[in-house]
């Protein structure tokens, strides 16, 4: 995945990476503790939702 910058009110680099398995499970059920609506929406999708890690970088 690539980097991006993130503006927060500053720009932050960031380098986004897509997470898979328990991993990507875990993060996912945290966010919808906080945001019951992903959890709703992902019951009634087929696809997986796709759960993105996002890591500052020094650039």
């Amino acid at each position: 995945m690539p980097d991006i910058g993130v503006p927060d009110p500053k720009v932050l680099n960031v380098h986004a990476t897509d997470l898979h398995g328990k991993e990507r499970d875990d993060h996912f059920a945290e966010q919808a503790r906080h945001y019951p609506g992903f959890a709703a929406y992902q019951r009634n999708t087929q696809p997986t939702i796709p759960v993105i890690a996002l890591t500052p970088t020094d650039a």
